[in-house]
């Protein structure tokens, strides 16, 4: 079982950060997840005072590590103090993976150890994978053809896993209409049982105005954009504490 503390008000699971697959022996497919979105979720619901566990990729930063990094490259202030990382770690815990087959592996196990209020599946997770090559593919081919195959959906069993938690997931999209993202949102719902879909495409990501759109069966859609004022990721985690709360009345 995973040590949590007493009297805490909601448990949340958070992923993040890209999953790769094995090509051959030393090459690996990825994608461009960095995990920071996640990590501002984690961070959020930390600052709601949650209890919170992150399973995250082995190149992701945590909350925490966040605030080294931003420090020592004097880039941006950190996102919280050094008192207030401290008063917060206590309530945090981290997990790694890499590839596909240990997310799957590692998140069921998380599942399996500990009731978790609310699980935000904010990882980029791999939708195929070759069948790897033994040794390593030759570096002098012109040209090279990698036969995929589909892998199983994990957020479609964690319904299953985690029957009582709010389970939130993730739709991405690259350069399509905000009609388009949502109405894939939309669909994921059905297929996967989530109670929550977030929404979000690349491109307004990369423009400095990333944009989520929090959908819902049968519920108006709601829509934040980073600028001024406005964080994403908190009132990502704000909406979904406060309907997880309206949910179980």
């Amino acid at each position: 079982m995973i040590a949590m503390a007493k009297n805490v008000p909601v448990r949340i699971l958070v992923t993040a950060g890209g999953s790769k697959v094995r090509l051959d022996d030393v090459r690996w497919l990825g994608n461009v997840s960095t995990g920071r979105f996640g990590g501002a979720v984690a961070l959020a619901a930390l600052r709601q005072g949650c209890e919170v566990v992150e399973l995250l990729a082995t190149d992701a930063n945590t909350p925490f590590q966040q605030v080294v990094d931003l420090a020592a490259r004097r880039t941006a202030p950190p996102a919280l103090s050094a008192a207030e990382a401290e008063s917060l770690r206590p309530r945090f815990r981290s997990f790694r993976f890499t590839t596909y087959d240990q997310y799957s592996r590692r998140l069921r196990r998380l599942l399996a150890a500990c009731p978790f209020d609310v699980v935000i599946l904010a990882a980029a997770i791999s939708d195929y994978g070759p069948v790897a090559a033994a040794g390593k593919i030759s570096s002098e081919q012109d040209e090279l053809t990698i036969r995929m195959r589909r892998l199983p959906k994990v957020i479609a069993k964690v319904r299953e896993q985690a029957p009582g938690a709010y389970l939130v997931g993730f739709k991405l999209t690259s350069g399509a209409a905000p009609e388009e993202t949502i109405a894939l949102a939309r669909k994921a719902i059905a297929s996967h049982g989530a109670d929550l879909v977030v929404a979000n495409d690349l491109a307004t990501l990369r423009q400095g105005r990333h944009t989520i759109h929090l959908v819902r069966e049968g519920s108006p859609i709601e829509t934040y954009v980073a600028e001024a004022g406005t964080d994403p990721a908190a009132k990502l985690v704000e909406r979904t504490l406060a309907w997880r709360k309206e949910r179980n009345r």
